[in-house]
């Protein structure tokens, strides 16, 4: 696939056959792909909230195993936070992978049919019953129970290793 990128607009093609062209300066949602597997969506959602306000992450896994599929899509609040984000990740890697980083371009857009996705945050296929501001809210208060447990870790092993 041969993808040409400007500031305005993202043209696809596939071989002879173009798909569309675009606009892209008024969008909010990045496609993130060459996540290594071994990446969670709580990893991934720390490294973009760096960049602003995400709106919606869609973290998709494979229905059979559960395991990621190296790809997902994050959605900013702003134009301006996505377009930081996508100059922050270019080709920068995470966990010994290179990331790419684009504007998304829905199915509808592309002229492929309809979009049917789930919002990530629930896992492996399964769509959340939460709207994305209480699935974003769940995440962040997951993401600061895991801060809350590495701190007692890391106070844990310090006054054991000074004993």
């Amino acid at each position: 696939m041969v993808k040409s990128k400007s500031a305005e607009s993202i043209h696809c093609c596939d071989g002879d056959r173009t798909m569309s062209s675009v606009d892209t300066s008024t969008s909010t949602r990045l496609f993130v792909g060459g996540l290594a597997y071994a990446l969670t969506e709580f990893q991934l959602l720390k490294v973009c909230k760096r960049f602003g306000t995400i709106a919606n992450l869609h973290f998709p896994h494979e229905k059979l195993s559960g395991k990621p599929m190296g790809f997902a899509f994050v959605e900013f609040e702003t134009h301006a936070e996505a377009a930081a984000c996508l100059a922050g990740l270019q080709g920068k890697s995470m966990l010994r992978r290179a990331v790419t980083c684009e504007w998304a371009v829905t199915t509808a857009e592309r002229g492929a049919g309809d979009e049917s996705g789930s919002s990530g945050a629930a896992g492996a296929g399964a769509k959340s019953k939460l709207g994305p501001k209480e699935e974003m809210a769940a995440i962040e208060r997951v993401l600061r129970e895991m801060d809350a447990e590495d701190a007692k870790f890391a106070a844990a092993s310090s006054s054991a290793s000074s004993r």
